[in-house]
């Protein structure tokens, strides 16, 4: 690919040309279109809606190229050397303008095990981002991993600072208004608390670092759990009499998984029995990225532990896996590779599904009309060729500047 632009500005009100994918999510999701997507402001419209329009008419030729709803990374830690602890909302958005480089349109800042007030202030970071105008990907909330997990199933999560489940401390979380998903290990005493009270103020209740058993699974989601942080990864895996967290995620269908499809964390054979047995509705991709992604390899540090970045990983010093160094892209690809199956059937786990999960799917994540302009274009090989947040180009890879026809205005 051609050396890119991170930032272009371009307000389109159509994209032409393509193959078309979330069109029809009530009737067939895997509907292909050829039609045009047309844009009236920040939102998908019907061709109808723009002859309101006066002045220039701009529009991306994506003659082709695929049109995907853009990606929605709901597990992400940072990228391109920012970081979601920093509590500096300017260090939330360099997240999402990074971010964008790779399709994703929005994400959920995550942080890691922490002390509270460093987990506080990096919620309240979040908030002021929320509110700020959107360069890159929109900050659609945070996602706080930690720091009620089970300190068997750590992984690279600090256990220094795990401790017990402090309900106080939610509820201080939940008012700043951005937190939307919290990851914790339901088996520990005052989980099934934990999870009322996350429910009681929106917040999604997601299982992980956890050492829960089938019967403790099953229990987590008859109260409400309905997710599961980087399936396989900091779980109770699954033996043949004790099934374990893995077990009762892959059978349960109120249990959505999230999968890090680096070829990493997973191997694609286990991709592949996720995908077999959670369908396309079950499975979303996330990167867990950290901010070291789209940096040299070398030393860095995730949860003020020291990593090592080498050869596509990030570990600690012991060779625990410490996130990811993947994006959305690249998951995408790697989870067509991992099922052998094509956009039509996986396009949902990057975008309908993590959407749908923070209750986003009717604004984001397709293209019904009313939804936001959230767009990813790609190639054959899933390279991004533009990322299209609002209606607004947010990142355009110079090999394809031409595509854009008529006068650009910023």
């Amino acid at each position: 690919m051609a050396e890119a632009k991170a930032w272009d500005g371009t307000q389109l009100h159509a994209v032409a040309g393509g193959s078309v994918y979330g069109t029809a999510i009530l009737d067939d999701p895997t509907t292909v279109s050829r039609d045009p997507v047309f844009i009236v402001g920040n939102r998908i419209a019907t061709e109808g809606d723009t002859r309101s329009h006066t002045g220039e008419w701009v529009q991306f030729e994506a003659d082709r190229l695929h049109v995907l709803p853009g990606f929605v990374d709901v597990h992400v830690h940072g990228g391109g050397g920012h970081d979601a602890m920093s509590g500096d909302p300017d260090d939330i958005q360099g997240m999402g303008r990074f971010h964008a480089r790779h399709g994703t349109t929005a994400l959920a800042p995550t942080t890691g095990t922490a002390p509270k007030d460093t987990i506080l202030n990096a919620a309240r970071a979040v908030g002021e981002a929320m509110t700020r105008p959107t360069r890159g990907a929109r900050i659609v909330g945070a996602h706080i991993e930690g720091p009620f997990i089970n300190p068997t199933w750590a992984g690279a999560q600090n256990p220094a600072h795990i401790v017990d489940i402090d309900l106080r401390f939610v509820r201080q979380l939940a008012a700043t208004e951005a937190v939307k998903l919290m990851t914790f290990a339901p088996e520990l005493p005052g989980g099934g608390e934990l999870t009322k009270e996350l429910l009681r103020h929106g917040i999604v209740p997601v299982m992980g670092h956890t050492g829960a058993t089938w019967a403790q699974t099953a229990a987590a989601a008859d109260l409400g759990v309905v997710q599961a942080t980087h399936t396989y990864n900091a779980m109770l895996g699954l033996h043949h009499r004790e099934p374990g967290a893995l077990g009762r995620i892959l059978l349960d269908d109120r249990i959505q998984g999230q999968l890090i499809a680096d070829n990493i964390h997973v191997h694609p054979g286990a991709m592949d029995l996720l995908w077999h047995c959670k369908g396309p509705l079950g499975v979303m991709l996330i990167t867990d990225a950290i901010r070291a992604v789209g940096l040299p390899e070398g030393e860095y540090d995730f949860g003020r532990l020291p990593v090592t970045v080498k050869d596509g990983a990030c570990r600690l010093p012991d060779g625990t896996l410490a996130g990811s160094i993947a994006t959305m892209d690249v998951c995408l690809r790697n989870l067509m590779g991992a099922t052998g199956l094509d956009l039509t059937e996986v396009w949902q786990a990057s975008s309908l599904v993590p959407a749908g999960s923070l209750k986003l799917d009717y604004t984001i994540g397709h293209f019904a009309t009313g939804c936001m302009a959230d767009i990813a274009i790609v190639d054959d090989d899933i390279n991004v060729a533009a990322t299209i947040v609002g209606g607004r180009v947010q990142y355009l890879d110079s090999a394809y500047a031409d595509r854009i026809s008529g006068t650009p205005r910023p």
